[in-house]
């Protein structure tokens, strides 16, 4: 029986609640001790928090159509208008036009994602066709790609597109994929915007705001993994949220930042999310921590202590300097099939190789998360 089946595992039939929240946090500082003397962590920056904070209403989206739907018909005013001078700069009218960094959605500091909305089974829910109501036909682009509904976004989008609000939209609807944004993106001349591109904005964004991307986890822990839960607390991963965790006043506290690029030296202080302390706990997947959740933790303390003794010191990141033979193999190129390799003994401390103490850890099964879906419409730009 691994650690988390030993301990953690009588979770997921309890309720989620504050208290039971609370217990196991402190329940994850004595297990894993984040606190450890071994570690020196960075300096927390001094928190000051924003007085008469004007807070944004962000409506909740809901899909507009009963399920079955295969088309959505608007008035060409909505479905596909003429194009502006300067389009590719310019982003149409949106449901969530109101997106600012002073006031993100608290749904971008979710840690863990809510369950699955839009499957039945293994299959996605078709996303309807957008059809423009003068023609009765299907909205194509310029560029012969046919558009699909979702009814947060826009029909065209700026290149400049900001990551936040990228991220934002993804969290939405997990069935969207990056070619609906492309779709509605018209390049500026000679510059082709890409996927790619998109996706380092959305990256940029998650590490300012240190949360990872909703996806499941097929395989242990990599080190990013440990990299982003390492500045967590045991409360926020219990409460399951990047917002700093203010329990003595019972609060959640956001950044805000000055422009929408929402990079580090754009934060100009935190205010009051405003919202309960159960917030982020409906709709969890699994019991809160994750099976991954605990095996990052405890990797995390493990490579640490392999490091110190290889001499690496005991800097918060000492675990970054584990040669290649000493870290664990999937943290490197899984082309090779590292993935399944077992890595070395570690003498040093039991003598257990890597994928056997990961194994006695948390069990092999990793898959936490929003499953990996096929493109379900096939269609390039």
């Amino acid at each position: 029986m691994s650690l988390y089946d030993a301990v953690y595992a009588a979770y997921e039939s309890r309720p989620i609640t504050m208290a039971n929240q609370i217990y196991r946090a402190q329940n994850i500082i004595r297990n894993h001790h984040i606190n450890s003397p071994h570690v020196t962590s960075p300096n927390a920056a001094p928190i000051t928090v924003t007085q008469n904070h004007v807070r944004v209403n962000y409506p909740q989206y809901q899909p507009s159509y009963p399920q079955g739907t295969t088309t959505i018909t608007l008035p060409t005013a909505q479905a596909n208008p003429a194009p502006i001078a300067n389009q590719y700069a310019h982003t149409s009218a949106h449901t969530y036009y109101m997106f600012t960094a002073a006031d993100l959605p608290p749904l971008l500091f979710r840690i863990e994602p809510y369950k699955e909305r839009f499957r039945i089974g293994n299959d996605d829910i078709p996303v309807p066709v957008l059809h423009d109501q003068a023609t009765n036909r299907p909205v194509v682009t310029n560029r012969g790609a046919t558009l699909r509904f979702f009814s947060f976004l826009p029909r065209y989008i700026s290149h400049t597109v900001p990551g936040a609000l990228l991220e934002f939209w993804f969290r939405l609807d997990y069935r969207l994929e990056m070619n609906d944004i492309l779709m509605r993106i018209e390049s500026p001349p000679g510059n082709m915007v890409r996927a790619n591109t998109l996706n380092m904005r959305r990256n940029r964004f998650r590490h300012t705001i240190n949360v990872q991307a909703w996806m499941d986890c097929r395989t242990f822990p990599p080190q990013h993994d440990l990299d982003v839960a390492r500045q967590y607390s045991a409360y926020q991963i219990c409460l399951n949220t990047c917002m700093k965790v203010d329990l003595a006043n019972s609060r959640f506290l956001k950044p805000t930042f000055n422009n929408i690029s929402c990079q580090p030296n754009a934060l100009t202080g935190w205010v009051d999310a405003g919202i309960a302390g159960d917030y982020f706990l409906t709709q969890v997947v699994t019991s809160i921590p994750t099976r991954r959740m605990v095996g990052i933790l405890a990797l995390l303390q493990r490579t640490q202590e392999l490091a110190i003794v290889l001499g690496h010191g005991n800097a918060w990141d000492n675990y970054k300097y584990l040669s290649e033979d000493d870290a664990p193999p999937w943290w490197n190129d899984r082309r090779k099939g590292q993935g399944q390799a077992d890595g070395r003994g570690i003498d040093e401390i039991d003598g257990w190789t890597w994928r056997d103490w990961m194994v006695n850890e948390v069990g092999a099964d990793m898959e936490v998360g929003i499953a990996r879906r096929a493109k379900t419409r096939g269609q390039t730009v």
